[in-house]
């Protein structure tokens, strides 16, 4: 499965990547002060404090959101997460995307 890796920016000698994630991580998103990653895991939402001085170090993996459902599209400069729920389409359901829909919609209002 996919794992969250970082490393250091610009790249301190002899310093590598480092796995932040154990047991799967996708979708990484940084706090906006570059403080904290977040990133999603078949739990839920997973937060780990970043540093980078002198060295890159990690803090432990904290569960945030215990909701494996939500997918955290933003987060906010005070830390509150903009979040969507996404449940699992049913077997055989189908979507639609129409493109030119603007078009069709004015064509039919005439």
């Amino acid at each position: 499965s996919p794992e969250v890796w970082v490393r250091s920016y610009p790249p301190n000698p002899g310093e590598g990547a480092q796995l932040v994630s154990s047991g799967g991580g996708t979708a990484p998103l940084w706090s906006r002060d570059g403080r904290r990653l977040y990133f999603h895991t078949s739990r839920g939402l997973v937060a780990v404090d970043v540093t980078n001085e002198p060295a890159l170090q990690l803090g432990q993996p904290t569960l945030v959101l215990e909701d494996p459902t939500l997918r955290v599209m933003d987060i906010a400069a005070d830390g509150r997460l903009l979040a969507i729920k996404s449940e699992a389409m049913p077997e055989g359901t189908s979507l639609e995307v129409i493109l030119g829909f603007d078009r069709l919609l004015q064509k039919l209002q005439q």
